[in-house]
């Protein structure tokens, strides 16, 4: 696992295509294990004072998780960081297909590339390899949070789908654009 989540860090292209003939179980398992860790190791950080926030999480699971925390902290106590893993997996596994759906929509039907859903879903799922490293401490984990949409977005899915290379430029643009504008519209990617 190690050695491949550097791989992908690392060399992104190659690595992913040597996955082109996994099914989806070696990808939600990388998934998980990484999203594991990540939501281990979020709350050590909350309970040191750091906030959930598009500034301090490349996740939006961990910002919805805090969220929660946050509203419930003044009944319950800081024993709320205690749940905050299995929110963080939970808000995960919601975003996920609907992220893999988001690809397939955009690169399958508008793009008219040739990959499968199970091509989504791998690019979904490596692409949260960056996030391990660091997407849970401040501002380091805004510039993993975007090499995880460049990755998700842009060279996963050219590879998967087969499309030119200025069409997923134009797709990469195009959601970073949005996720700008939700930050300066709504202070936050997160809109709750």
């Amino acid at each position: 696992m190690n050695t491949r989540l550097l791989e992908f860090i690392f060399n992104p292209e190659k690595t992913f295509e040597k996955t082109k003939k996994e099914g989806w179980k070696q990808p939600f398992i990388f998934f998980t294990a990484s999203l594991l860790f990540i939501a281990l190791v979020t709350p050590l950080f909350n309970v040191m004072g750091v906030r959930n926030t598009d500034l301090t999480s490349s996740l939006q699971s961990q910002i919805l998780a805090y969220k929660i925390a946050e509203a419930i902290l003044p009944t319950y106590g800081s024993v709320v960081f205690m749940f905050m893993p299995t929110w963080i997996v939970f808000f995960s596994f919601i975003i996920l297909p609907i992220t893999a759906l988001i690809i397939h929509i955009i690169y399958k039907k508008i793009l008219k590339g040739t990959g499968t859903f199970t091509d989504a879903l791998r690019c979904a799922c490596y692409g949260i390899a960056p996030c391990v490293i660091g997407g849970y401490i401040p501002i380091i984990s805004v510039f993993l949070a975007v090499y995880s949409v460049f990755m998700q977005f842009y060279i996963f899915p050219k590879i998967a789908y087969k499309t030119e290379n200025i069409n997923s430029l134009i797709v990469l643009v195009g959601v970073m654009s949005i996720i700008i504008m939700e930050l300066f519209i709504f202070g936050s990617t997160i809109i709750v």
